[in-house]
Order: C-alpha cells, then structure tokens, then sequence
C-alpha cells in the first residue's frame, strides 16, 4: 500500500539517518498505520504476520538518543466492521532512562460524522 516517508532537507546535516529516515505512514487493508520513528515497519510486519500492535511495539523502545531519549509513538487506525484507534507511546523511564515504560490507549471512536 502507499508509504509516507520522511526525508532530510540537507542530508549532509545528518548525523544519524537511523533517527530520521524511515517510513512513518504505511497502509495494511482497512489499517493505517502512523509513526514518529521506525516502528512503523516493525508494527506493520506483525500485523502482516499474525502479529499485534502491541506485540510489535513489546519488541521496541525508546529513541536511543541520549540524552533525549525521543518517547516512540505510534498509532493504528482500523476501519473495519467496528472502526478503532489504537495509540502507544514508549518513553525512558523516569527513574533510569535506560529502560523503556510502554503505554497503550484505546480512545473510543468517535460518533459517525465525526471522524471515522
């Protein structure tokens, strides 16, 4: 299906093209999917797999970007029989940022009109 992909305006700038290069909008049959990072391929190889949004994202963590540590978010849009958004994050925890505390939400989905 169709990607969105980022890109660097100069890439002589950049340092770590890991961090900034990847595809953060990717497309599964009735599936969106849309990331701030590389995660995007790891959630979309689950899904294709037999895999989850939550069993791809148990594999990641946080941007290794000290002293940042960038949080990972992720979100998945379903529009099937019964239309779900799924959101995640992934941020350094706050006691030692080495290790990586993950949060999944399910909002509901909106009324009919409003949205989906």
């Amino acid at each position: 299906g169709p990607v969105l992909r980022t890109e660097p305006v100069d890439p002589a700038l950049v340092e770590d093209p890991s961090l900034i290069i990847y595809e953060s909008m990717k497309e599964l049959p009735g599936t969106y999917l849309i990331t701030n990072g590389d995660q995007t391929q790891t959630i979309h190889h689950a899904l294709q797999n037999g895999g989850t949004f939550d069993s791809a994202l148990a594999t990641r963590e946080r941007e290794p970007d000290p002293p940042n540590y960038t949080p990972r978010i992720s979100g998945m849009l379903e529009l099937k029989a019964r239309p779900s958004v799924t959101l995640n994050i992934l941020k350094a925890n706050a006691i030692n940022p080495v290790f990586t505390d993950g949060t999944t939400f399910h909002p509901t989905a909106p009324p009919v009109g409003l949205g989906v």
